[in-house]
């Protein structure tokens, strides 16, 4: 399910009102069967690129939250950023942007 600022601003129109080469790309295909889900459309283009972006997030999150945990441990503070952050902070449907790595920061002095 998508967060409530996602779904405000990321409507069916606006994504389709983007160029066509746009609409193409993975992440957008991805997004907006995310945004359709929302909308309650059960089916639709982009099935299934947003399973498969669910299913790799999915275990990219939980390796991602093993070797946080793991970090913390050893007394390194770590904070996800830009995708992995998004997929929580503002997309709340971890199939809605595929993607290809996680980043990652920490303090300097803690490097």
């Amino acid at each position: 399910m998508l967060t409530e600022l996602c779904h405000r601003t990321l409507t069916a129109a606006r994504l389709d009102a983007l160029p066509a080469a746009l609409r193409r790309r993975p992440e957008l295909v991805a997004l907006r069967h995310a945004v359709a889900l929302a909308d309650g459309e059960a089916g639709g283009p982009g099935r299934a690129r947003h399973l498969a972006a669910l299913a790799l997030n999915l275990a990219r999150a939980q390796r991602l939250e093993t070797r946080l945990a793991a970090a913390r441990a050893a007394g390194l503070r770590l904070m996800p950023i830009k995708g992995a952050l998004l997929l929580h902070t503002h997309y709340g449907d971890p199939g809605a942007r595929p993607m290809v790595d996680v980043d990652v920061v920490c303090a300097p002095a803690e490097l």
